[in-house]
């Protein structure tokens, strides 16, 4: 048994962050893009700002909480223990 004592609140924040930032482009694209070029008016001004402007509050808010998450994992495993697993 392994115990997890640690996570690097930096590199969990920087990998958590890129994810959803690609995850939030997908779904502005399904969810705006395609209906733009199906209904034939794709450069509004709306749909050019949720492109660009979604994925990047996205990425700021989970690069936050997983920092916040990640400091408080670790304050409460330097306390009273991490959470133990089994590696094979």
């Amino acid at each position: 048994m392994k115990e997890i004592t640690y996570i690097g609140p930096l590199q969990a924040a920087v990998v958590a962050s890129v994810v959803a930032m690609i995850l939030s482009l997908v779904g502005v694209l399904v969810g705006t893009v395609i209906p733009s070029l199906l209904s034939g008016n794709f450069f509004r001004l709306s749909s050019v700002l949720m492109v660009l402007g979604w994925p990047l509050v996205t990425g700021a808010i989970i690069f936050f909480t997983t920092v916040l998450s990640c400091v408080a994992y670790n304050w409460v495993a330097a306390r009273f223990g991490g959470v133990k697993v089994m590696l094979s």
